[in-house]
């Protein structure tokens, strides 16, 4: 189980980084899973650290993501 979790991230490797292009198209696929609704993303540089943006219900919503390697703290998280 873990070599094939391993093998899947390595999909995301680009001459030996991660695309971080892949990694939010993932994300978004995620957040549309999730929530049942796409998300917007935002422009790609100067962001805010916003990645993704939902209207709804005159409310706004915004998800960042992030690809960490190593394990990271729930206060880092939340």
């Amino acid at each position: 189980m873990m070599r094939a979790f391993e093998q899947y991230w390595n999909n995301f490797l680009k001459c030996d980084k991660y695309d971080g292009i892949a990694f939010e198209d993932l994300i978004e696929e995620l957040l549309a899973l999730m929530y049942g609704i796409k998300w917007k993303r935002t422009l790609p540089t100067h962001d805010g650290n916003r990645d993704f943006f939902l209207n709804l219900n005159n409310k706004t919503f915004w998800a960042e993501c992030k690809n960490y390697r190593e394990k990271i703290s729930l206060k880092t998280l939340a």
